[in-house]
């Protein structure tokens, strides 16, 4: 049975995007970097959440909570990392990468 390619999933998705697909609270940015409140757990405090929009990287101070941009989405929803990818693939009407199935291995 082929396998997901997490690391496709999340090279096909933006935080940014992600951010808008939760919608999220506002968040202010400068460049590569951003400051918000949490977008899934503690959401209280307008500068808790630090964003890495280079590395598609978030991580919450008051909660500590944080990871890539498909960690937050399958968060916000609840789901694991495998019903997270498939549900972002169709949210963005992609098709879910698949990893090749590993050659036979040889017996002798």
């Amino acid at each position: 049975m082929p396998r997901i390619d997490f690391r496709a999933v999340r090279a096909l998705c933006s935080l940014e995007c992600v951010l808008q697909l939760i919608d999220a609270p506002p968040y202010q940015q400068r460049g590569n970097r951003g400051r918000g409140p949490c977008p899934v757990f503690c959401g209280g405090e307008q500068r808790a959440c630090s964003y890495d929009f280079a590395r598609n990287l978030w991580h919450c101070f008051r909660c500590e909570e944080g990871g890539n941009a498909l960690d937050l989405f399958c968060l916000a929803h609840d789901l694991s990392c495998a019903q997270g990818a498939r549900w972002l693939c169709k949210q963005l009407g992609a098709p879910l990468p698949l990893l090749a199935a590993p050659p036979p291995k040889k017996t002798c």
